[in-house]
């Protein structure tokens, strides 16, 4: 059997942007594009697999709704032409995902309006039957270990898996969001509580800190701030709306490949030996 390959969409396409992004087409930026399905080639060889689900971002948020300044810092320190990259680089995610991936005849490509792909790549982990390898270089998804075969780093090229999380941390992985809860996630703007780091956050949740200890302290007088952090870093997040997907079967034909590859200028991707590598790794028929 082969496993699913649930992809941290965005996460792949942020990779592809800053590797391929400079690429056009008649002066339309197509590099992320490129990048990203290239990046999808070499997934089904290495991976050994063509059953692919894509778990993209909304662009409204749940997260900011509670907490306006969820991932504020990221826009903060932009220059212009950073703003102008980032535009660039959403305007060929929201292609990818509406449009490119559907044609090729991938079904299974999932945003819902509030959630992020991290939701909806909880909700994939937790809810397919069968082998799965969760595609992301984001490490708030050890979380999901539990529930999936490993996490492939598609940048550093390996796989890392439950008992390798807990060979590092001793500890065990479904606790990642309750630890993330207490110190915070610099990355999503998310305050944890300061000068509690994770060793700390963990020896607090197994029990080893001294009850009335300055650390102890530190940590129980912040419940309230930690209880509402579990809802920003625990995946999936709770709104009270659920993550509605169901797998279908992608309908992968070389004629659909062919005539996007032929439609974006992808000319490599059109080589025989390339189109060859992509008939034979997705089995698409003529």
């Amino acid at each position: 059997m082969k496993p699913y390959l649930i992809v941290d969409s965005n996460n792949l396409c942020h990779i592809a942007h800053y590797s391929t992004g400079e690429l056009s087409n008649e002066e339309k930026r197509t590099g992320t594009i490129f990048g990203f399905l290239n990046k999808v080639l070499k997934l089904s060889k290495v991976l050994k697999s063509n059953k692919f689900v894509f778990c993209f971002d909304s662009k409204k948020s749940y997260r900011k709704q509670i907490y306006p300044e969820y991932k504020a810092n990221r826009n903060k320190q932009l220059t212009d032409q950073e703003r102008e990259e980032k535009h660039f680089l959403y305007d060929q995610i929201d292609e990818l995902k509406k449009e490119i991936l559907i044609e090729l005849g991938f079904r299974n490509v999932f945003y819902q309006a509030g959630y992020e792909a991290d939701d909806i790549i909880a909700w994939a982990s937790k809810n397919i039957e069968g082998e799965k390898v969760l595609v992301s270089t984001d490490g708030d998804l050890y979380q999901l270990l539990s529930f999936v075969d490993c996490i492939y780093n598609p940048v550093k090229k390996t796989k890392y898996t439950k008992k390798d999380f807990f060979s590092d941390w001793s500890f065990d992985c479904d606790r990642w969001g309750n630890i993330k809860a207490i110190t915070g996630c610099n990355t999503d703007n998310v305050k944890g509580i300061k000068g509690i780091g994770n060793k700390t956050a963990m020896k607090f949740l197994s029990g080893a800190i001294e009850h009335g200890s300055p650390q102890w302290e530190k940590i129980t007088g912040n419940y309230d701030k930690i209880n509402f952090n579990k809802r920003l870093v625990c995946l999936p997040f709770e709104s009270g709306k659920p993550i509605r997907c169901s797998l279908v079967d992608d309908e992968l034909k070389k004629s659909n490949f062919i005539r996007v590859f032929d439609k974006l200028r992808f000319a490599s991707f059109l080589k025989e030996d390339a189109l060859q590598s992509w008939t034979r790794n997705f089995e698409l028929e003529d």
